[in-house]
């Protein structure tokens, strides 16, 4: 797994620079499902950044303080494209695999726009 330049702190995400990233409120989604596959647990769901039309550059997976996966959003989500209005565009799904040994006991999941804003998606997944 890639290296990310971000390190988490109390309801924000920090740069590699020390920089607290600003929040977006244009940056929406949304975690629906979590599975286990061969051995590694799936964080589904989908994220967009309705400023700009466009899926978010990046969806970060947090566990206890420090970031363990990360994922560009590429699965089809008509549904999603529809409902934001953004007929051009459909690719806002997600699908984030981590090994269940890299996970703490909670995890969130971020998104991260083009800009370095970010927003959290508003459901933790615990174990």
């Amino acid at each position: 797994m890639t290296k990310i330049a971000y390190t988490f702190c109390d309801g924000c995400l920090v740069n590699s620079g020390g920089t607290v990233m600003a929040t977006d409120q244009k940056l929406v989604g949304d975690l629906e499902r979590v599975a286990m596959v061969d051995g590694n647990v799936s964080f589904i769901g989908w994220a967009a950044d309705t400023g700009v039309g466009e899926p978010v550059p990046t969806v970060l997976l947090v566990s206890d303080g420090k970031v363990v996966g990360s994922v560009v959003p590429r699965e089809p989500r008509p549904d999603v494209s529809a409902a934001l209005k953004l007929v051009k565009k459909i690719h806002f799904g997600f699908d984030l695999r981590v090994p269940a040994s890299e996970l703490g006991s909670s995890a969130w999941v971020w998104m991260v726009s083009a800009d370095g804003k970010s927003r959290r998606i508003d459901k933790m997944f615990q174990r």
